[in-house]
């Protein structure tokens, strides 16, 4: 036991104080080894401050894996890597496995490493692949397009594309769209007791794999990379969705940038969109489903780069008895948009509620969902609080119309301007039922007591209007209100 108070230390300082273990474990020479690809380095105050310090000692355990990896025999390498679980933790030794086995690749004998690596997966396999990719290039791209139908080496060919001429990118990069493509269309033949399962992951690390790498690759056009992300999500598991999505929204809107990026080809527009379709539509009856952040960024995206084809989508989606036209997770981000991003697709989806509402397709019930949605992509828009208001003046559907949409924006100036005018002009049951829900059903981020009071100071103005009508809504909301229970 160590004594209380002292600080953490390591096997070696250990082992010279005279801890029986730790001078066991020194001498042992495959534990040794070990420690040098994955080191257990206890100073984890002073990695976990980073800094000079940090920084010295990890390029100093890096240095001691790449010597290691050049002393030992490509067979003894070999066992070493087998002996490990897995990958270490990036906060002991980050980058000593990678350093090791890059090392062993650079001077390994070609066929012994390509051999080893057809056989099967590796604990630092892409590391090892780029090693030899660094003495043998030619070598590597032939074995990666003569294995690219095996996942697991599509994958690994992926890791070294970055470091290829664009040429011979294009070339893997084609092999793999070929493979999914071939693989999505053909019934699964392997072995084992649900072959469908396992060929659906694997499609699904590839898939992953690939959209990752374009989302990242920069020196490729934004066209060309769009285009292989449309096909991607044309073939891909329902599973690798929310993958395909996020590389979607990466490259539309990179890191560090305003806005999203145009996008001056419709196919393309419309093809990604068709992608968002297949991903919402794969979670639509599933309500215990996860979130999908990624495919949520994705969407949005693709929102503000392709707002016609998105609010055709959306419209589509209203008009079936669904439990959720969008994602929960769509609302918390569109809540964190910049208006001028969300007002272009509000307005499409606003025409297209119109045209519905021409050809007399809209149900109540899918007009209530057109409204609250239109809130969400649009609520606190100018264009937005323009048709609240003029609704509001007009006849009796136009001013119910006006409060469907205004209902849960009550944290809005536009919903005390209008509502108190649309109490008094009359409205049915039902819709000042629905102005009362929305008080009470704001925002689920809000905290519950939050809520609660601040409905109650938005209503305060309304508790002593000159009007009837008004007092009375602004009487029962407060008490409906005050009878909430507290959290």
């Amino acid at each position: 036991m160590r004594p209380a108070g002292k600080r953490p230390t390591t096997l070696a300082v250990l082992a010279k104080a005279g801890d029986s273990v730790a001078v066991a474990a020194v001498k042992d020479a495959e534990l040794a080894r070990m420690l040098v690809v994955s080191p257990i380095s206890e100073d984890l105050d002073r990695i976990a401050r980073g800094g000079s310090d940090a920084a010295s000692l990890e390029y100093q355990q890096r240095q001691e894996a790449e010597e290691l990896g050049k002393q030992l025999s490509f067979e003894e390498a070999i066992e070493l890597l087998e002996s490990l679980d897995g990958p270490p933790s990036g906060l002991f030794g980050p980058g000593c496995l990678e350093a090791f086995a890059a090392a062993v690749g650079c001077r390994a004998q070609t066929a012994a490493v390509l051999t080893r690596l057809t056989a099967g997966p590796l604990v630092g396999e892409c590391a090892l692949l780029a090693g030899l990719f660094q003495s043998e290039p030619a070598a590597v791209v032939a074995w990666v397009l003569d294995n690219i139908t095996m996942p697991r080496i599509a994958v690994l060919g992926l890791t070294i594309t970055g470091m290829l001429p664009e040429d011979q990118e294009t070339t893997i990069l084609d092999a793999i769209a070929t493979v999914l493509i071939t693989a999505s269309a053909s019934p699964t033949s392997s072995d084992g007791p649900d072959p469908l399962l396992a060929a659906s992951t694997e499609l699904t690390a590839v898939a992953d794999a690939l959209a990752r790498h374009l989302a990242g690759s920069r020196r490729r056009s934004l066209t060309d990379r769009l285009e292989r992300l449309a096909a991607l999500g044309e073939t891909v598991p329902a599973a690798a969705f929310p993958r395909v999505l996020s590389a979607v929204g990466q490259v539309l809107r990179p890191i560090r940038t305003q806005h999203a990026v145009a996008v001056d080809h419709p196919d393309i527009r419309r093809r990604l969109v068709a992608v968002l379709g297949r991903a919402l539509a794969a979670t639509d009856h599933d309500m215990l489903s996860d979130v999908q952040y990624d495919t949520a960024m994705g969407g949005l995206a693709l929102a503000v780069a392709a707002p016609a084809e998105v609010g055709e989508l959306l419209i589509t989606r209203t008009l079936v008895d669904l439990p959720q036209v969008i994602p929960m997770e769509w609302h918390r981000l569109l809540a964190d948009m910049d208006p001028a991003d969300r007002t272009p697709v509000a307005e499409a989806f606003r025409v297209h509620i119109e045209q519905q509402r021409a050809a007399g397709t809209l149900t109540s019930r899918s007009e209530d969902t057109a409204h609250r949605l239109l809130t969400q992509l649009g609520g606190g828009t100018e264009q937005w609080i323009a048709l609240v208001r003029e609704l509001a003046t007009g006849g009796p559907a136009d001013r119910t119309r006006a409060a469907h949409i205004v209902r849960f924006s009550w944290r809005h100036p536009v919903w005390t301007e209008v509502v108190p005018d649309l109490l008094d002009a009359g409205l049915d049951e039902h819709t000042t039922n629905q102005l009362h829900e929305g008080l009470l059903m704001d925002n689920v981020d809000y905290a519950l007591d939050d809520t609660t009071q601040a409905g109650l100071d938005t209503l305060k103005p309304l508790l002593n209007d000159s009007r009837a009508a008004v007092r009375e809504f602004a009487d029962e909301a407060t008490r409906r209100l005050n009878s909430l229970p507290g959290l």
